[in-house]
């Protein structure tokens, strides 16, 4: 993955770096498609146990325990997919960007737009085949966590990285699972669970439209800031 690093990461930042990042296109793509993507897996992961067991558990055997064995089994699976799913992206998005520019928005894109009949699967296949559907929706959920993140930090300037990433998680986690459960879980209780997760479902696709979008731009921002770190004038100032 490329990441611009170097001496120069500890030159000092203006307060034009910072207000800079709301004016690269990728940035902002980058960090909305991260918030609709965290607002979807937030709801997803808190309400999946409760949603199993509640109104899904006519499809189990027995109801002995079954409440914890299913979160346990939801959990290694979220596990499982979490740690498969981060590899794999980025693995995919540097093999993909010896071809495409924009391979990081490209495999995110793409992996939330599997993840779209994935969910919906979720909802109408039945236990124990469901399990199947969790783990290809989460897998596809997580795919973007490497691409993104290093399409991140390749279109900000290195004194301002590190706010970049501060300001970025401040606000997915801001906007996206602080506020997904409890609104995911009004849909629940004014209609159904299968409501609320066409809803997560369909925010998979924003997500994936957003990257698609950004895919526009990343090649452009990343060279600009590859050019603005190598001709970085040497009285420490990007200005």
């Amino acid at each position: 993955m490329l990441l611009f690093t170097g001496s120069r990461d500890r030159i000092r930042p203006t307060l034009r770096d910072y207000i800079d990042l709301f004016r690269i296109p990728s940035y902002v793509l980058n960090t909305a498609a991260m918030t609709v993507m965290t607002f979807a897996i937030g709801g997803f992961s808190a309400w999946m146990p409760d949603y199993i067991f509640l109104d899904r558990h006519s499809e189990f055997p027995s109801s002995e325990h079954l409440l914890g064995n299913i979160g346990l089994t939801f959990g290694a699976i979220t596990a499982a997919a979490g740690l498969s799913a981060t590899l794999t992206g980025g693995w995919l998005g540097d093999k993909l960007r010896e071809r495409f520019a924009s391979s990081y928005f490209l495999v995110s894109g793409v992996g939330m737009l599997i993840c779209f009949p994935a969910t919906l699967a979720v909802i109408y296949v039945r236990f124990p085949m469901a399990w199947l559907m969790i783990f290809i929706a989460e897998f596809f959920l997580f795919l973007n966590t490497g691409p993104s993140n290093t399409a991140l930090a390749n279109v900000t300037l290195p004194a301002v990285r590190a706010s970049a990433f501060a300001l970025n998680i401040f606000i997915i986690h801001l906007l996206g699972d602080a506020t997904s459960p409890p609104l995911i879980g009004s849909v629940r209780d004014r209609w159904n669970m299968n409501v609320a997760l066409w809803g997560v479902a369909l925010l998979m696709i924003v997500a994936g439209a957003l990257w698609f979008w950004g895919a526009k731009y990343l090649p452009a921002d990343t060279n600009a800031i590859e050019a603005l770190v190598t001709e970085a004038p040497a009285d420490n100032s990007y200005s």
